[in-house]
């Protein structure tokens, strides 16, 4: 089982920042939040724990 550093670094430090790119910066409960909501995306879409999937986009804050 992998342990989830996002939600802990969440926890555990929400206003130190996670990413920076370009000029702008998101907090580590930023990023937190988004992963949470695109997870909850594919759970809707008929993705669950332990599906596979692949990801193809250029290198951008949307990516990560």
């Amino acid at each position: 089982m992998i342990p989830n550093w996002l939600k802990q670094r969440a926890y555990l430090t929400p206003h130190k920042t996670a990413l920076t790119y370009h000029g702008e910066s998101w907090t580590f409960k930023q990023v937190e939040e988004k992963s949470m909501t695109l997870a909850g995306k594919l759970k809707t879409n008929g993705l669950y724990s332990g599906d596979r999937i692949a990801l193809l986009g250029p290198s951008n804050h949307e990516m990560i």
